[in-house]
């Protein structure tokens, strides 16, 4: 027992939060909860994967959660990403605990598509921290598929990829609300951008980052202010801008 409560405290916690009372092995949805039975069954290397290791017991891995389960409220359905979690102090988990160097808990690894090697994950522990380094790897959550061809239309000319823009924001507006919406959204940033310049993308992602985080706000509009920084990510991966 020693031995538990000296790894637990030794960890490193940067997030905010805490304090929350559910068990980390508790479900989220979103979220898979693997062993060494399941793990290379769906980390197969198709997608990436983002696996928290973490012990029922420890007190870090309590105040994770509720973060780990925004994050999964985010990114849970992002079609290029595996969120998973494996209870290392289980008897099916321990051989993978063993087998990614895991040491204390939690530990999270981010694992890239392709099978490669798994890379310690180190920054906040808060889900907006987890989400911007997520989207980093894999693309933002709220990527509109439909906009594809506006965004890289308007990376090379603002007021064609504009033009092109309200055009899909029509025609998705004639059948689809909750893309529409955030169509509209794509159209408010192009114009922003064209503006004040790309300089303006990395401000406002901060600027609505300390926002959301700050709960301030209200739930409606964090809502909306993830959109848009969702939104805004897709731009800033525009090197063309």
């Amino acid at each position: 027992a020693c031995v538990r409560a000296c790894v637990c405290v030794c960890v490193c916690w940067r997030g905010g939060g805490g304090g929350a009372s559910d068990s980390p092995d508790a479900h989220i949805r979103g979220v898979l909860d693997l062993d060494d039975v399941t793990f290379d069954k769906v980390i197969t290397g198709e997608a990436a994967a983002f696996v928290e290791f973490y012990a029922p017991w420890c007190g870090h891995c309590k105040s994770l959660k509720p973060e780990f389960e925004a994050l999964a409220a985010e990114m849970g359905s992002h079609p290029a990403l595996v969120l998973a979690k494996v209870d290392v102090d289980s008897e099916g988990g321990r051989s993978l605990g063993e087998r990614f160097g895991v040491e204390g808990f939690p530990t999270l690894k981010f694992l890239p598509p392709g099978g490669g090697d798994a890379d310690d994950y180190d920054g906040d522990r808060t889900a907006s921290a987890m989400q911007d380094f997520l989207e980093s790897k894999v693309g933002p959550a709220g990527a509109l598929p439909e906009m594809a061809e506006a965004v890289e239309t308007f990376a090379k000319d603002m007021a064609s990829g504009i033009s092109a823009a309200e055009k899909v924001a029509a025609t998705l507006a004639e059948g689809d609300e909750e893309k529409a919406e955030k169509a509209a959204v794509y159209v408010k940033v192009m114009n922003s951008i064209k503006a004040k310049g790309k300089e303006y993308i990395s401000k406002e992602i901060e600027r609505l980052g300390r926002m959301i985080d700050s709960g301030s706000v209200t739930e409606d509009k964090a809502a909306s202010f993830k959109v848009k920084r969702s939104t805004l990510r897709v731009f800033s991966a525009k090197d063309e801008l």
